[in-house]
């Protein structure tokens, strides 16, 4: 569309015609240079737009009920199902239970890791541990204070996210939160692009003064006072030959 606008003559105006709600959008705002109008019509995307959920195996590893944090991670873990049945999975087993190769995210309550689940992550998977100050990856989530409380680090095609403090109210308070089931989905799910789907009304063209256009140069004004003084040097010269004569 801005394209297409671009290539219009100036005097000529739009009229939009879209569908309540558009797809394929980008993350720009879209300025166009021509005024219009933009008219909402009867229609949706087309059905192949829209994706399903995409369903995840979840696995929850833990040296027994006695576990630090164990209540709180199953809690959060059983929100995401309560809420989707049909999206997640959950395996919750002790640690030596063996995490099925369709499993796409780990929960590691226990020591260090098996060698093999770290070959597991470079493999693609995603898995969240406990390790108290560690250092390497890039911060993802801190408190209000600015503390840092997790770190993701890239691992091959996977992710291995650390939470810096041990899982108990008094060292993370987060885990009373109400929130913290969707902090920890988004600890996994990582950065999100952004969304491509929207309301016609909630992202209607505008009219932008410099959409599509050049500015101007910073050549304009030195050029025009160099006119000026060439024109006021001829001037001048005009002068002194009538004057000489």
């Amino acid at each position: 569309l801005r394209e297409f606008d671009a290539g219009l003559d100036p005097a000529d105006r739009l009229t939009v015609l879209v569908p309540a709600e558009l797809d394929g959008l980008d993350a720009g705002s879209l300025q166009l240079q021509h005024a219009g109008e933009w008219r909402i019509v009867p229609g949706q995307p087309p059905v192949s737009a829209t994706l399903p959920p995409t369903q995840h195996a979840v696995a929850l590893r833990h040296a027994g009920p006695e576990a630090a944090g164990l209540e709180y991670f199953r809690a959060a873990l059983g929100a995401w199902q309560a809420s989707d049945p049909k999206r997640w999975t959950i395996d919750d087993r002790l640690i030596g239970a063996q995490v099925d190769a369709a499993t796409n995210w780990l929960v590691w309550l226990g020591p260090e890791l098996p060698p093999e689940l770290l070959g597991w992550v470079r493999d693609g998977g995603r898995l969240l541990r406990i390790e108290e100050g560690a250092q390497a990856g890039r911060v993802v989530w801190r408190d209000a204070g600015g503390t840092p409380l997790a770190r993701d680090e890239s691992i091959g095609r996977g992710h291995l996210i650390r939470l810096l403090h041990p899982p108990t109210p008094e060292r993370l308070p987060a885990l009373l939160d109400a929130g913290f089931p969707d902090r920890l989905r988004r600890l996994f799910e990582g950065e999100t692009r952004a969304p491509t789907r929207a309301l016609a009304t909630a992202v209607q063209a505008q009219r932008g003064a410099n959409a599509g256009i050049a500015p101007k140069t910073p050549l304009d004004t030195p050029l025009l006072i160099l006119i000026a003084l060439v024109f006021l040097a001829e001037r001048l010269l005009a002068t002194r030959r009538r004057s000489s004569s």
